[in-house]
């Protein structure tokens, strides 16, 4: 919903009086490029407080969620299987369908994740596994990853060497706790030793990633807390945003009126929604949070091997813009967008040779 509603959705939520909303359309939403279906947490979602309001919400049990990638991603593989089936105007064809998925944050562990799972269970179909009759094949037509998290042991780092030497030329934290956090990463014991403990643990153990073996989930969660709490936590004391080092916190931007336009009465009678709308469900963060799902896989090997199967990669850099670049650069994230829909160079808008490679600088971090 923070997307839809911040970023890249149809329309946005805008105040039209005190404690009045309303919503405009939004110039540079992407539904002008595609039709959009956004996914939003694992059930309970409770419609997924922000003022006081009376309201009605969902079990706040979280043993009735998922409370891993792996397990989320089999959620949406059956969502899209009945979503595509209930509606076959979006199958360009009757044997395969062809989706764009786009991700952002996390989304750097569920876009890789997803898409190997949709390959897992197309290939099951292949083989007769599973029934071609009562399922679709769902070919990955393109993975786009906004600022993803993809894993701690090549990103956690950063925290602390982005926070003393970044593009705007300030420190974040003191050089005293900015070192004791790059240290801690790689020290005996750190943050790095107990992500490898944590994924041979998830390999020997656990390796459908199902999150009920409790030393395994035991192992995840300590790398987990111990990255977060060491590594990345200094930068979150500091008082500036996570989401855009320029920002103190509070961080006011993207504006939050969508949450009180959701909460209204008219609203949630409009949609038939039962349930008060929460943007982050604690069940859900508690869910994963206990079977260590941060640190549980490496998915850089997932990316690689979608490009060896001949999805092409891009790389782009877009400036002035904080974690949600599409709420900062609205036009040009929607002209990205738009040129991978239609399979055109991003950078040119032109279409695309497949004989034609770019070469760019090996290290982005220093260019």
């Amino acid at each position: 919903m923070i997307g839809l509603f911040t970023g890249n959705g149809p329309c946005e939520v805008v105040e039209n009086g005190r404690g009045k909303f309303i919503t405009r359309a939004r110039e540079f939403g992407w539904d002008r490029g595609s039709n959009m279906l956004y996914i939003d947490q694992a059930l309970p979602k409770s419609q997924p407080a922000y003022t006081f309001l009376n309201g009605t919400f969902s079990s706040l049990n979280q043993n009735n969620t998922a409370n891993t990638t792996a397990i989320a991603g089999m959620a949406i593989w059956h969502m899209l299987q009945g979503f595509l089936g209930a509606f076959p105007q979006y199958r360009p064809n009757d044997t395969a369908v062809g989706v764009h998925l786009f991700a952002e944050s996390y989304g750097g562990k569920y876009g890789p994740a997803f898409a190997t799972l949709w390959t897992h269970q197309n290939r099951l179909r292949s083989n007769g596994t599973l029934s071609q009759n009562g399922t679709i094949d769902i070919k990955l037509a393109s993975l786009g990853i906004v600022n993803g998290c993809v894993d701690d042991l090549i990103q956690a780092p950063y925290y602390p060497a982005f926070a003393m030497n970044n593009s705007y030329n300030f420190e974040a934290l003191n050089p005293t706790r900015a070192s004791l956090a790059a240290a801690s990463f790689s020290a005996p014991g750190g943050c790095a030793q107990l992500i490898a403990t944590c994924r041979t643990a998830v390999a020997s153990q656990d390796p459908e990633n199902d999150g009920d073996v409790a030393a395994v989930n035991k192992a995840c969660q300590t790398a987990y807390l111990s990255c977060t709490q060491n590594v990345m936590q200094p930068y979150a004391d500091s008082g500036r945003s996570y989401y855009d080092i320029t920002h103190f916190l509070p961080d006011s931007f993207p504006p939050s009126t969508y949450l009180e336009y959701l909460n209204t009465a008219e609203f949630q009678a409009a949609i038939g929604s039962p349930v008060n709308y929460t943007e982050t469900n604690t069940q859900v963060v508690n869910a994963f949070t206990s079977t260590g799902d941060y640190e549980r896989q490496a998915l850089v090997p997932d990316l690689a091997a979608l490009l060896r199967s001949g999805v092409r990669i891009g790389f782009i850099r877009v400036y002035d813009a904080g974690h949600a670049v599409p709420a900062y650069q609205p036009e040009t994230a929607f002209e990205i967008f738009a040129r991978i829909m239609s399979g055109t160079s991003v950078s040119t808008g032109e279409i695309i040779n497949p004989s034609v490679s770019f070469h760019g600088y090996c290290n982005t971090k220093s260019n």
